[in-house]
């Protein structure tokens, strides 16, 4: 029967094993830990895949950070010798205000995927079973 790895937990406990032998229980259980060790493999990969996408967005928005900082300090060098007009020291500041908020904005989105990455390595089944509802080719089938 096609049923989430918490449903053929509860199934198992509430329905199975008080009605079959301890071979058929133990049997069914090394089927619900085979589907739980699938579980958590998919969510393995699933957080080795981002871990690699942040790392590398993390790396984009720290190293624009660093060359906006850079330009602000040679605009900042600029104004005070008076080598630039005001309308394009503003211009250019605005510009690179904007740089520094996209950048700043992209670190957090970083943060906030490295949290849910930390919510899938905590409870991986139960992540497992919320995809499931959004992907039912994952659902697995159960012999109980």
């Amino acid at each position: 029967m096609r049923r989430t790895i918490v449903d053929a937990r509860r199934a198992l406990e509430e329905d199975l094993i008080p009605t079959v032998s301890d071979h058929v229980a133990q049997q069914a259980r090394q089927e619900l830990a085979a589907g739980e060790a699938k579980a958590r493999r998919h969510a393995d990969s699933y957080i080795a895949e981002r871990e690699t996408e942040i790392i590398a967005m993390r790396d984009t928005a720290l190293r624009a950070l660093t060359e906006t900082r850079d330009e602000l300090d040679a605009l900042a060098a600029q104004g005070r010798d008076a080598r630039i007009p005001t309308a394009e020291y503003t211009a250019r500041l605005r510009e690179l205000s904007q740089r520094k908020d996209r950048a700043e904005d992209a670190l957090s989105q970083c943060g906030e995927l490295t949290d849910r990455l930390d919510e899938i390595e905590q409870d991986p089944i139960a992540w497992f079973d919320a995809l499931t509802a959004r992907m039912p080719r994952l659902v697995m089938d159960w012999s109980w």
